[in-house]
């Protein structure tokens, strides 16, 4: 791309959404952008059992009281 005709001026300038739910291809499965990474619930060490299930399943709640619709349960990254 040159100075001349930059064409990356016309990509800045589009709007996007990109805010916007996503549905996951092939199902009627639609997320917000933004999740909640649960790994961490499990407390220090990440792994094994919870150590406060109540407080756990608080934190849970109240994501999902904020609107929080996709809860990443993956256990490393």
């Amino acid at each position: 791309m040159s100075r001349k005709n930059p064409k990356w001026i016309l990509y800045m300038s589009e709007q996007r959404n990109l805010g916007g739910n996503f549905t996951l291809p092939n199902t009627s499965i639609t997320v917000k952008p933004i999740g909640y990474g649960a790994m961490q619930l499990a407390g220090l060490g990440v792994s094994g059992s919870l150590r406060d299930v109540d407080a756990a399943v608080a934190v849970l709640r109240e994501a999902i009281t904020q609107g929080i619709n996709h809860i990443d349960t993956s256990d490393f990254y």
